[in-house]
């Protein structure tokens, strides 16, 4: 996350997610340990099953608003606007 925060010009848009947590039993690393590094980065948190349709719309509708609030905002001329962005997924 350094590099990204380093190397990308306006702020990374950054968001961990935890896939398959519809299953514990093979877990490497638990909810709580995963909330206290996003929170101790300064990132949100989230926890998806697939298959049981948990958070995974709400991840896709975080990204994409994350999205079009980059794009909705005021457009500078051309010789001042910065010729790179960054999306980390």
């Amino acid at each position: 996350m350094g590099l990204a925060r380093k190397h990308c010009p306006v702020g990374p848009f950054i968001l961990l997610i935890g896939t398959k947590c519809d299953e514990n039993g093979k877990r490497e690393v638990g909810f709580d340990e995963a909330e206290a590094f996003a929170r101790s980065h300064g990132i949100r948190y989230v926890e998806t099953s697939a298959k049981e349709n948990r958070n995974v719309k709400e991840v896709f509708e975080a990204v994409g608003k994350e999205m079009l609030e980059r794009i909705d905002v005021p457009k500078e001329e051309p010789s001042k606007k910065s010729k790179s962005s960054c999306s980390i997924f």
